[in-house]
């Protein structure tokens, strides 16, 4: 058997598998029970997870290692293209394989209730566009993804609908996102009408500039290869962006929406949110800041310097706002959504150490930064669907997720009590499990950067973590020393919602214990975001053509 047309078509097939089972689940739905659905949605998200498995190995064996697939074979920029490099190819596999999770949990967690078939279609939806937003190469595309994704995600949401909290959640939700939505496509307006494009490797190629008129691939410049008034629009083009993203991703103070909608959603969406959105929009963010505009030269290398080091405050102010707030907490999925915001404060302050660099395209000691970033986008997107996931199984105990009802569930579930200890001591970054390891690499790469300012940072990430330990020892402490609370409403929960959280507990002590194992594709993620290769292959593959 030949598989190269299934290298080929892998990334397309990532993103269409979990499109075409949402459209197939509704018939499906009215000659089958609940379990064949949930069956059918996990298995659309494993198939979705082998394709993006295949895509990061294709990559990782490619000369250029980037694959570049043009929908209905027209060329970039006038066509639709995917283009994936060791960067998006890694955060494709942890978002299907988060994805996978989901859903397998999603069978054991939605038995009790009613329109399951819809949230089975919801959430193969929002896995379809998740996936479309890390693959695509073009910014219209990701804009359109990015829709697919939120439109699914506000019902959602409400999927509990009986419930008056889901429903505000799901409205408060849709009026800031929509905000945030519409404000990333004006600044599409803004760059079309600068760029002349939509395309990232095009507009990279304009960006950068100095190839020499005629070199990127599409109009709109001038005889010395740069777009006119390019500066002005890059100001507009980076505020917007860092708004939507920063939305989307929780930076504070842009992180209202997200606390909100991950407290009032189902477990298993609030994981979504918390982990899978986040990391996408942090992943979208690094496109912007890093692949596009990363390197540009002066005067936009001036705006791009300031912009990261408003990342570097904001960072600071999500550390601190995210992590105390989590200590005052009295809602379990509120205090993880807002533990969130200081991880995603974390990954916003490691961006933020590149505010000075200069030396593009980076390599060595310049990439530890971006290996602190990637590497905790994807131990916290591991831990953060741990601890919703296991938010969940104690809800469907106990019909509760406020923390005064934790009280006994080590007695009552030890396995679910553990791995939400092995979670809250990861998130806080405890030695031995996963999240130490970016932290310590965070500090390391500030370390190096030997500036007061970072070295204030450092104290930032300390202080927030040990008042992040001190919130999650306070759930542990209750879990293992409480008396359970009269009317449970089980003692056992089903095999399909414990098994995802062991495998997320056993994935979170593993790379705690020997972090080697992605190291090395840490690495080549960060390469590839600060290299020009991203563009300069698309450029120089039309021209061959």
């Amino acid at each position: 058997m030949r598989l190269e047309p299934i290298f080929e078509h892998a990334p397309i097939l990532a993103i269409a598998i979990p499109l075409l089972f949402a459209f197939i689940l509704p018939g499906l739905a009215l000659f089958t029970g609940r379990r064949s659905w949930g069956l059918l949605a996990s298995l659309g998200m494993g198939i979705s997870l082998l394709m993006s498995a295949l895509t990061f190995w294709n990559v990782s064996l490619l000369p250029e290692r980037i694959q570049l697939y043009k929908l209905g074979g027209w060329i970039p920029p006038v066509g639709i293209v995917l283009e994936v490099d060791r960067f998006n190819a890694l955060v494709g596999v942890l978002v299907a394989s988060s994805l996978l999770m989901l859903a397998i949990y999603s069978i054991g967690y939605t038995s009790r209730d009613y329109g399951v078939q819809y949230y089975y279609i919801l959430l193969l939806l929002m896995g379809a566009g998740l996936m479309g937003c890390v693959y695509t190469g073009d910014l219209f595309n990701l804009f359109v993804f990015l829709e697919v994704a939120t439109i699914s995600s506000y019902g959602l949401i409400a999927f509990r609908k009986d419930n008056r909290i889901s429903l505000e959640g799901s409205m408060k939700y849709l009026v800031m996102s929509s905000l945030g939505i519409n404000v990333y496509l004006l600044a599409c307006a803004f760059l079309y009408n600068t760029y002349g494009t939509l395309n990232m490797a095009d507009l990279a190629a304009k960006i950068h500039g100095g190839m020499g008129a005629g070199s990127p691939l599409s109009g709109a410049i001038d005889i010395f290869g740069f777009p006119k008034d390019y500066s002005l629009s890059a100001l507009a083009i980076i505020s917007l962006a860092i708004w939507t993203f920063g939305i989307k991703g929780s930076i504070a103070p842009l992180h209202f929406p997200h606390i909100d909608a991950a407290q009032a959603a189902p477990a298993s969406i609030g994981a979504m949110f918390s982990g899978i959105l986040t990391a996408v929009s942090l992943y979208a963010l690094m496109r912007f800041l890093l692949t596009l505009y990363g390197g540009a030269p002066m005067p936009t290398a001036a705006l791009v310097g300031a912009f990261l080091h408003l990342m570097l405050l904001l960072g600071l102010v999500s550390m601190l706002v995210g992590a105390f707030m989590a200590l005052v907490q009295t809602d379990l999925k509120r205090l993880l959504a807002f533990s969130t915001v200081a991880n995603v404060g974390y990954v916003v302050f490691a961006i933020g150490l590149l505010a000075q660099e200069r030396s593009w395209p980076l390599t060595g000691a310049g990439l530890l930064p971006i290996d602190a970033a990637v590497l905790h986008i994807i131990n916290h997107t591991i831990v953060k669907a741990l601890l919703f996931l296991c938010a969940g199984g104690i809800y469907f105990l106990t019909g509760s997720q406020s923390l005064d009802d934790l009280g006994g569930i080590g007695r009552i579930n030890p396995s679910l009590a553990a791995s939400l200890a092995v979670g809250g001591l990861a998130i806080a970054g405890v030695p031995g499990l996963n999240c130490f390891v970016s932290k310590w690499l965070l500090i390391a790469a500030a370390l190096e950067k030997g500036n007061v300012a970072h070295y204030f940072g450092i104290v930032v990430v300390v202080i927030s973590s040990a008042a992040m330990l001190a919130a999650y020892l306070r759930i542990i402490y209750a879990m293992f020393s409480g008396i359970p609370r009269k009317g449970l409403i089980s003692e056992s929960v089903p095999a399909t919602l414990m098994a995802p959280i062991l495998i997320l507990t056993a994935l979170t002590i593993i790379l705690g214990v020997y972090p080697q194992a992605v190291l090395g594709y840490v690495r080549g993620a960060s390469e590839a975001v600060a290299s020009p290769a991203y563009w300069e292959y698309v450029w120089e593959a039309v021209r061959a053509r």
